[in-house]
């Protein structure tokens, strides 16, 4: 089980010094399953890391809610469009299992990448991170069969079969637990 620090060091190797600014500025919480990290219309004040656990972030379209992605261990959480615009969030974060996490404020990061230049590397290795893999689900919506996205969810993400709802990972699919079922089998 990796922190903060752990994370950040498989990315960067920071200073001392920024390691002890990092550790200054980072707290650690831990939550229930079902819990609730984040709800729509809130705006993402923390970015967290998850020690142990799972997580997802949802909208809701007609009534119903669609999962946007998972997030596990050795993984970063927020709402990203709510962190970086400082906007309302468009999605809920759910706590899948009981989770422990280590955060850091908006103001914080913001405060830390400002004294510390060597986490301006850090940030842009996270964005550059996030945006492959929107791209990635953006071109696997827009050019591949629900088979085929069905076979790169499992390439990427079998641990999560036995961890997440079929009907969440159908959702993510962006097709019904019904059809689902008809690929699996």
């Amino acid at each position: 089980m990796k922190n903060l620090l752990d994370a950040i060091n498989s990315f960067i190797q920071v200073k001392e010094k920024t390691k002890k600014a990092i550790q200054s500025k980072t707290a650690f919480i831990s939550i229930s399953k079902k819990e609730i990290l984040l709800n729509h219309g809130q705006i993402a004040d923390n970015l967290y890391f998850v020690r142990k656990g799972l997580f997802r972030g949802f909208s809701m379209h007609k009534r119903k809610d669609v999962t946007n992605w998972f997030a596990k261990e050795n993984e970063f959480v927020t709402s990203m469009y709510s962190f970086v615009s400082r906007n309302p969030s468009l999605e809920t974060i759910e706590a899948l299992e009981d989770s422990e996490l280590d955060f850091i404020s908006y103001k914080d990061l913001n405060e830390l990448y400002g004294t510390y230049a060597e986490l301006n590397m850090l940030g842009r290795i996270f964005v550059e991170n996030y945006y492959i893999a929107l791209e990635e689900r953006a071109n696997s919506f827009q050019f591949q069969s629900a088979k085929a996205r069905y076979a790169q969810f499992l390439e990427k993400n079998s641990v999560l079969f036995h961890r997440v709802k079929l009907g969440h990972i159908a959702s993510y699919l962006g097709i019904t637990k019904e059809t689902l079922s008809r690929i699996r089998s």
